[in-house]
């Protein structure tokens, strides 16, 4: 059975979460996690062939955890792929922000592999919003494995809510 962080007041403390304002849910310590879609069926997965970052089933790699970094509260959170320590983010190159993909590039200490993590709705849920375009993490209306990330604008949907589970 998989363990999921809560979010609530006990947990954040339980697993280093910042005191924060009540929409955001910022990491103060490392900490290494699945980022599962909200029905909690896929996972984001990096590989080395693909900087795409996938939604797709869990399968227990390195590719699927995630370690979360807090830089500083005011600047954002870094998130580092256990398997490839490429950082989420998006690409440079990218035509524009609204539908860019998500992927994973070496890290760089640039605000394009920046996000806040905030509450999203439940004390069990949030989202990725990327601190340089001001955009949310989203996995799609209907994601069918493998689903790519993107950005969108950020509402209060589904797709745009994420877990953070121990143990995958």
């Amino acid at each position: 059975m998989r363990r999921t962080l809560l979010l609530t007041a006990a947990a954040a403390l339980a697993v280093g979460l910042a005191a924060a304002p009540a929409h955001a849910a910022e990491v103060t310590a490392p900490q290494l996690v699945g980022i599962a879609a909200a029905d909690g069926r896929t996972f984001a997965t990096a590989t080395t062939r693909d900087p795409a970052v996938l939604m797709v089933p869990r399968d227990g790699t390195a590719y699927q955890r995630w370690s979360v970094v807090l830089t500083t509260p005011t600047v954002g959170t870094r998130v580092v792929n256990a398997g490839t320590r490429g950082c989420l983010g998006i690409s440079p190159v990218t035509p524009g922000p609204v539908g860019a993909p998500v992927v994973q590039l070496p890290c760089r200490n640039d605000t394009l592999e920046l996000w806040r993590i905030e509450r999203s709705g439940t004390d069990t849920t949030v989202r990725f919003v990327h601190v340089r375009t001001g955009l949310c993490m989203t996995t799609g209306i209907t994601p069918t494995p493998p689903a790519r990330l993107s950005l969108q604008r950020c509402a209060n949907l589904l797709d745009q809510t994420y877990l953070l589970v121990n143990g995958v």
